[in-house]
C-alpha cells in the first residue's frame, strides 16, 4: 500500500495551497499492513476498517494538518460469466 504524500490540486480561487494527503494504517508500518480479503462469489475484494487519511497544506498562507479516520474502505469487483465460441472454417 503506497498513497503517501501525494498532491493536491486545489479548485482556482480557492485558499488552500500546498496540499497533500497520505492513506496510511491507524496503527503499525505501511509495509506490514494488509487488507481484508474476500474470496466468494458474492463478495470478490478486500477491505479495510483500520486506515486513515493523513495529510498537511496551507489555507490563505497558514500552515495546517489534517488527520481523519475511514471507518471502512472497500475494493469490490463483480464476478462475470464470459461465454467464448471459437469458429474453425477450413
Amino acid at each position: 500500500m503506497a498513497i503517501s504524500e501525494t498532491p493536491l490540486t486545489p479548485q482556482a480561487g480557492s485558499p488552500f495551497s500546498d496540499l497533500t494527503v497520505s492513506l496510511v494504517p491507524k496503527s503499525g508500518k505501511a509495509k506490514d499492513f494488509n487488507f481484508d480479503l474476500h474470496l466468494s462469489k458474492e463478495d470478490f475484494g478486500a477491505s479495510s476498517n483500520k486506515l486513515m487519511f493523513r495529510g498537511a497544506g496551507q489555507i490563505n498562507g497558514e500552515k495546517f494538518k489534517f488527520d481523519s479516520l475511514i471507518s471502512q474502505f472497500k475494493l469490490q469487483y463483480t464476478l462475470s460469466t464470459v461465454n467464448y465460441k471459437l469458429d474453425f472454417q477450413e
